[in-house]
C-alpha cells in the first residue's frame, strides 16, 4: 500500500514549482488530489498530466477561502491533508518598498493562509494534516529579502 493511498489532499498553487511537484508525488503514492492556481492553462494541463482534480482559485483573496472549501466539498467530500503553498516572492531593498507592496505581499503569505485554514476546519478528517510552505529566510538571509 503507498503512503498516500485513498488520502484526500488539497495542494494551493499546485500548478507549477513545489506545488506542482508535491502533487505528482502525492498521486504517484496513491492520494486522490486537488490543486488550485489562477491559471487556467496551467491548470488544465496539470489536470491532464497528473490525474487531478483542479480548481481555479486566487489563495492571494481572502474572499476566495470558502468558495474553494465548497468547492474542495464537492469535489472530495472532505480533506486529509492541505498544502498550503500558494504564494509568492519578490525582492527589493527596503529602502525600495511602498507599503501597498507590503500590505498586499502580508495579505497574500500570511492572512489568506488564516482564511484558508478557517474555511477548511470543517472538511478536514480525523488526525489531518495542515502544512505550509513558508520562506528560507527564516534560516539564512538574502539581498533584497526583508520583506
Amino acid at each position: 500500500m503507498s503512503r498516500f493511498e485513498n488520502k484526500r489532499v488539497v495542494v494551493t498553487g499546485g500548478t507549477s514549482g513545489i506545488g506542482r511537484a508535491t502533487a505528482a508525488r502525492l498521486v504517484k503514492e496513491g492520494a486522490k488530489v486537488l490543486v488550485t492556481g489562477t491559471n487556467t492553462e496551467r491548470l488544465e494541463a496539470v489536470r491532464k498530466e497528473l490525474g487531478v482534480a483542479a480548481i481555479e482559485n486566487d489563495s492571494g483573496n481572502p474572499d476566495h477561502a470558502d468558495a474553494l472549501a465548497s468547492a474542495v466539498q464537492k469535489e472530495l467530500g472532505g480533506v486529509d491533508a492541505v498544502f498550503l503553498n500558494a504564494g509568492f516572492g519578490e525582492f527589493a531593498p527596503v529602502s525600495d518598498v511602498s507599503l501597498d507592496f507590503f500590505v498586499f505581499n502580508v495579505m497574500v503569505n500570511i492572512v489568506c493562509y488564516m482564511c484558508e485554514v478557517k474555511a477548511f476546519i470543517s472538511l478536514l478528517s480525523e488526525g489531518a494534516s495542515l502544512v505550509f510552505n513558508t520562506s528560507v529566510v527564516t534560516r539564512m538571509g538574502m539581498a533584497g529579502s526583508s520583506v
